[in-house]
């Protein structure tokens, strides 16, 4: 029996789990930050990369896009645009040359509007407009393109903000400019007129 007592002392071995130091836990934390830090910076690096490529696809189309004229970032688009930005508060005599040659430049001789024929006849409107309000100031609420590449439409719907004066009934609603009463009540008040231009 004393033989089997040692045995078993023999067979019985406890492993005990040596626990690491404080600089061998250190060493591996750092070790397992150096890691990660490495893996986020080629990740970044990565990721610069394809921001990179994915700009350049970007401008390749958006330059694609300003070639073609029917496109809303069209050179039809940007004219109309730059049509209502140039007369966005009327006709103010600082900027009336440059509108002018805007519109000699950019708009066809033949253009239409209302019952006006010619870009000389549309500066003779915007006069009018500006001379017969107290104040005026457009808006554009809405642009469309439409129509083939060699044939586009650019609509654009407008808000035309203006305030009335003496002038407005004068000029534009003569057949009530003798009633006063209605007259006053209008007098010093914004009215808004929608419109719809076509290019």
């Amino acid at each position: 029996q004393q033989q089997d007592e040692e045995d078993d002392a023999r067979e019985t071995t406890v492993v005990v789990k040596r626990s690491k130091t404080n600089s061998e836990r250190g060493r591996a934390f750092r070790a397992r930050r150096k890691k990660y830090e490495d893996d986020l910076v080629t990740i970044v690096s990565s990721l610069r990369q394809e921001v990179a490529d994915l700009g350049f696809l970007r401008s390749v189309r958006a330059d694609k896009v300003l070639r073609s004229r029917n496109s809303m970032g069209g050179s039809l688009v940007r004219l109309a645009r730059e049509y209502f930005a140039l007369f966005e508060r009327g006709m103010p005599s600082s900027l009336e040359a440059k509108q002018q040659r805007f519109l000699e430049c950019a708009m066809d001789p033949e253009l239409q509007f209302g019952e006006a024929c010619g870009p000389a006849a549309l500066l003779d409107q915007w006069k009018r407009y500006s001379s017969y309000h107290a104040s005026m100031h457009v808006e554009v609420v809405g642009v469309e393109v439409s129509g083939e590449e060699d044939n586009p439409m650019v609509t654009v719907r407008s808000d035309l903000h203006v305030v009335f004066s003496r002038a407005t009934f004068d000029h534009v609603f003569p057949h009530v400019a003798d009633n006063e009463e209605l007259v006053q009540r209008f007098i010093g008040r914004e009215v808004v007129y929608h419109g719809v231009n076509r290019f």
